[in-house]
């Protein structure tokens, strides 16, 4: 555990945080399973442009691929990673800080030492929240292991932040990642995730050219990758011309394809083209093809997913 190896005994607050859990890493620090994940080499390279790092904002609504692409840029990534998924619980700045110490010891275990001493020794944690948050930041700076900003491209320390539609815009929790960002070290790349624009954003970076912002426009699949998509996950290899009829279909919404995988899988024609020809006959919009289509196809669990 974090504490045992900072020297100093476990407090009351560490051990009721959900994460320190023993015997187990917890499953908000775990890389998510994603099934087939159809690597987006167009984004990834627009990452690996920001030379000296920064902040990755990836935010739309659900279905997106806002978790497949910060888990395929995490696999890519030849440097240390590290993934946290945040939840309601995040909302008290204990928790969260907690949280975030937990991930950054997979990435700096020496910073990650010294920054859980920090929070041990805050004899009012949600008070000082703030200030320690850049006090985190700046730990990880002193960590550095070589001069700033000339790690190789895809050699970067990667943190990514997950669910952050959690945070209210006016609460602690906010107000603690925007401290850590303002102070993170120049050549980190930290990728936030959130089905809502995110408060936490500081213009410094956007001026100095350290923050890229993915929305649903540029995470939407081209017909391209609609093509590579249904080769890889359905074996089925598609024309040119039926992956660009899919991509009007679908809009190129990720989730679409995947309920569209399962339509095909449950009348026996995954592998079919015909199968895909006759359900694009049928779908005149999206939104048409999803309700008659796909949704009342699918049994019960798949639905409620």
């Amino acid at each position: 555990m974090l504490a045992e190896k900072a020297g100093c005994g476990m407090s009351e607050e560490i051990q009721s945080a959900p994460l320190f859990v023993a015997g187990r890493q917890s499953a908000k620090l775990a890389l998510p399973w994603q099934g087939y994940l159809l690597s987006r080499r167009r984004l990834n390279e627009a990452v690996n442009r920001l030379r000296f790092g920064g902040v990755v904002s990836i935010v739309a609504g659900p279905g997106w691929g806002k978790t497949a692409l910060m888990v395929d840029l995490l696999k890519r990534n030849e440097g240390p990673f590290a993934y946290y998924s945040l939840d309601e619980e995040d909302r008290d700045p204990a928790v969260f800080l907690h949280g975030l110490v937990a991930a950054l010891r997979l990435i700096d275990p020496r910073a990650a030492t010294a920054s859980l001493h920090l929070l041990e020794s805050s004899p009012d944690l949600r008070r000082d929240c703030v200030g320690i948050a850049g006090l985190i930041a700046a730990e990880l700076q002193r960590s550095m292991p070589r001069p700033e900003g000339t790690r190789p491209e895809g050699t970067r320390p990667m943190l990514a932040l997950d669910e952050l539609q959690v945070l209210p815009d006016d609460c602690s929790t906010t107000q603690c990642l925007r401290a850590f960002l303002e102070g993170a070290p120049v050549g980190w790349i930290c990728l936030l995730a959130s089905r809502r624009s995110l408060a936490c954003m500081h213009k410094k970076l956007l001026s100095q050219g350290r923050r890229l912002q993915l929305g649903g426009r540029r995470l939407r699949l081209t017909p391209l990758e609609v093509r590579a998509w249904a080769e890889a996950a359905w074996g089925l290899r598609l024309e040119l011309a039926d992956a660009r009829a899919v991509w009007r279909l679908t809009e190129g919404w990720p989730v679409a394809l995947v309920l569209m995988g399962e339509r095909l899988r449950n009348v026996g024609k995954l592998t079919d083209r015909s199968g895909v020809m006759a359900l694009l006959r049928k779908g005149a919009d999206l939104l048409q093809y999803l309700e008659h289509e796909v949704f009342q196809t699918l049994d019960r669990k798949a639905s409620d997913v």
